[in-house]
């Protein structure tokens, strides 16, 4: 799994979330958020009241995520339930997010006690872990339709969604990965985000990332005259490989 060390440098580049909460990021993983879209999998209406998402007794409900999610075909994500609402005895379904995806997440969670429970808009509602796969996904459908997709689903559970709930799912929701990099990356949060998280290239790693390749660079030239020259070339080439890969290897590192 990606660290939030790693989640803030490919964000914007591999896996988009907005809109963005940087307060959300920590540990290996980002906290999603519920939205005003939840629906009773039971009466098949809207679980909202003013206390807020109302969770029935011995009933599921499933809810919108306020951010949408995209993810390059390098990556896949795993939606965790959050210990908080585990302890107040509400059960959340583990959502496995593609390759590719684009668009909000629904969340299940299900109330087995004999009580009502509320859960607060906008209050955490997930865990996502982003997962780095060792090769590119070979995936076909790259770029689901998030919005038509969504509420394809909600019909197939027969929920009937309203034009004004359309329009709620539809608001930063987007058709495919380009568009969605375009919104968050000319937004205020996340340029902050990322000046704030810009890479320093004072840290001890990156100071040996630049000390080793200006070594190397001469290594190279040297191994390029010894074999015009026809002189033995094995000590100097292996010093640019070992020098070469440890390069490589730091830079995987960060």
């Amino acid at each position: 799994m990606v660290s939030d060390k790693n989640i803030k440098r490919i964000l914007g580049k591999e896996v988009l979330i907005y809109p963005l909460i940087p307060e959300n990021i920590e540990g290996a993983s980002i906290f999603l958020t519920a939205s005003q879209l939840a629906w009773s999998l039971k009466s098949k209406k809207l679980a909202i009241s003013d206390d807020g998402i109302v969770v029935p007794a011995s009933d599921c409900i499933i809810i919108m995520s306020n951010e949408s999610v995209a993810l390059s075909l390098k990556y896949s994500g795993i939606c965790f339930p959050r210990v908080p609402n585990a302890t107040r005895g509400l059960i959340s379904c583990t959502t496995y997010v593609k390759p590719g995806w684009v668009g909000k997440l629904a969340i299940v969670i299900c109330n087995p006690t004999s009580n009502d429970q509320t859960i607060q808009i906008n209050d955490p509602i997930c865990v996502l872990s982003i997962v780095r796969l060792e090769s590119r996904s070979s995936q076909k459908d790259i770029e689901r339709k998030g919005v038509q997709f969504t509420i394809q689903m909600l019909k197939n559970l027969g929920i009937s969604v309203s034009p004004k709930e359309e329009t709620d799912i539809s608001n930063n929701t987007y058709s495919n990965f380009k568009d969605m990099k375009y919104e968050l990356v000319k937004s205020d949060t996340f340029i902050k985000f990322k000046e704030k998280n810009k890479t320093s290239w004072g840290s001890p790693i990156n100071f040996l990332i630049v000390a080793t390749t200006i070594i190397l660079i001469p290594l190279l030239i040297l191994t390029i005259r010894d074999l015009i020259n026809g002189v033995n070339v094995a000590p100097t080439l292996c010093a640019a490989v070992i020098a070469g890969l440890f390069v490589l290897l730091q830079i995987k590192m960060k």
